[in-house]
């Protein structure tokens, strides 16, 4: 089982930006390679990452409109309070 540590430092811009950019053309995360970079200069052998392939799933909002459809179908105008209505009514006849 490999274990891992969080450690938060402080790093120059340009040698980050170069980690990246080199991780990016390796595909590799650019934490990965300052990893692989730091077990070769202290002489330590690592095992290399093996990731899980990432899976898509296609997300719709259609279920979410038609429920959305429904329950507004489903709920029917309140009906007008008698104090109300007379109030209408008053301001009709005006």
């Amino acid at each position: 089982m490999i274990t891992t540590s969080a450690v938060t430092m402080r790093v120059n811009t340009k040698v980050l930006q170069a980690i990246k950019s080199e991780a990016k053309k390796s595909g590799k995360g650019y934490q990965t390679l300052i990893n692989e970079r730091l077990a070769k200069a202290t002489g330590l052998t690592i095992p290399p990452v093996v990731r899980a392939p990432r899976t898509v799933k296609k997300v719709t909002a259609k279920p979410l409109v038609i429920k959305a459809a429904k329950k507004l179908k489903a709920t029917k105008p309140k009906k007008a309070s008698k104090a109300k209505k007379s109030v209408k009514a008053k301001s009709k006849k005006k």
